[in-house]
């Protein structure tokens, strides 16, 4: 293997694991942002889902207002597709 191609693999490398600790970021990020919801419910909080509405806005990531809670669990979860399309429901 040349020197040259050593080299885009390295390249193909070091973006790959930038993919991964920007994934893990993330996502530790929304986990923070739940656990905090749950704590603030539990702490008898007025509204405990602003810990998550406020980062889905901030992300552009919420939902639309006429979405039901299982289409959107079936949007990233292909056997709840399959019990929402039996259940006569369907993702929106």
């Amino acid at each position: 293997m040349s020197p040259a191609d050593l080299a885009a693999r390295e390249r193909v490398g070091c973006r790959d694991c930038h993919t991964q600790a920007l994934l893990r970021a993330e996502y530790g990020e929304l986990l923070a942002h739940a656990r905090a919801a749950v704590a603030a419910q539990r702490a008898g909080e007025s509204d405990p889902l602003i810990y998550l509405t406020g980062l889905l806005e901030q992300r552009g990531q919420l939902p639309p207002a006429d979405a039901t809670p299982m289409a959107l669990v079936a949007q990233a979860c292909p056997h709840t597709q399959k019990v929402d399309a039996l259940s006569g429901g369907g993702a929106r």
